[in-house]
Order: structure tokens, then C-alpha cells, then sequence
């Protein structure tokens, strides 16, 4: 189960913090469309706009989004489990403690 989790975590974090962003990106550059980051800078295209590219890029970074929505979903489902069917800690280490 630790294997799992851990596995999981990684996965989710690699599609939500890396693959999700450049795939984002890279469909951006391929329609030559600038990306504005907090108002402060232009993120420079990863490849020379394509528009026959835009497409494929497109359904890339829509299954990309979509698996991390289901990764997302997944680990709340397995987080809720823990809770209510194995009735163990797990859900409850991840609430920050309250102040008395």
C-alpha cells in the first residue's frame, strides 16, 4: 500500500505540476498564442507555431487535464476509504492540527 500511495502521489504531482503546464504550453506556441504569467512576464514558445499541430496538441493537453482530474478523483476516493472502510489515521494526519 505504501508502494501505492507513493506511486500516486508521484504520478499525480508529475501530470499536475509538469505534464499538465508544457503540455498546455507547447499547444499555446504550436497556435501562437502567448502566455501571460501573473501579469509579470510572456513565457517564450517552446516550438514555431504550427497550425497543423494544433489538433494533436490540443487533444494532448485535454487527456492530460483529464487524467488528472481522475488522478484527483481517485485519490480522494482512496483518502475517503482509508476513513470510513479501514477506519485508520490517514485522513485525519492530513488535517492540520487545531489550536486550543
Amino acid at each position: 500500500m505504501k508502494r501505492g500511495a507513493a506511486l500516486g502521489h508521484v504520478l499525480l504531482y508529475a501530470m499536475a505540476l509538469m505534464a499538465l503546464p508544457v503540455s498546455g504550453w507547447y499547444w499555446s506556441s504550436v497556435a501562437d498564442k502567448a502566455i501571460l504569467v501573473a501579469g509579470l512576464f510572456v513565457l517564450p514558445p517552446l516550438v514555431a507555431p504550427h497550425p497543423d499541430l494544433y489538433d494533436v496538441a490540443k487533444l494532448v493537453h485535454t487527456w492530460t487535464a483529464w487524467f488528472c482530474g481522475a488522478l484527483v478523483g481517485a485519490h480522494l476516493l482512496v483518502a475517503l476509504k482509508h476513513h470510513f472502510v479501514d477506519k485508520d489515521e490517514i485522513l485525519k494526519g492530513m488535517l492540520p492540527a487545531l489550536k486550543r
